[in-house]
């Protein structure tokens, strides 16, 4: 891993993983902004700031609906530096 580690300082992707019992896919509406993203359904909210601006035109969602989870993908927006090349 070289100087790199699992703290988001050297990370270049996050990925959240939201469960959501209960919910379908077409009730769902994510927003992704440069720094958080809002998740609503009938049932559930959920904002959720990130510790880094993010590129949100290379975010993505997808939606499992075996297991009702909804997974977003951002692109962390990151200066190079020391730790993070």
């Amino acid at each position: 891993m070289g100087p790199k580690t699992p703290l988001t300082s050297s990370c270049e992707t996050m990925v959240i993983e939201v469960k959501m019992p209960g919910d379908r896919m077409p009730g769902i509406c994510t927003d992704i902004t440069e720094d958080a993203v809002d998740i609503r359904s009938p049932k559930y909210r959920l904002h959720v700031p990130f510790p880094h601006n993010v590129h949100k035109q290379m975010s993505k969602a997808s939606w499992n609906s075996l297991t009702n989870t909804l997974t977003i993908t951002v692109f962390l927006k990151r200066e190079y530096d020391d730790i993070n090349f």
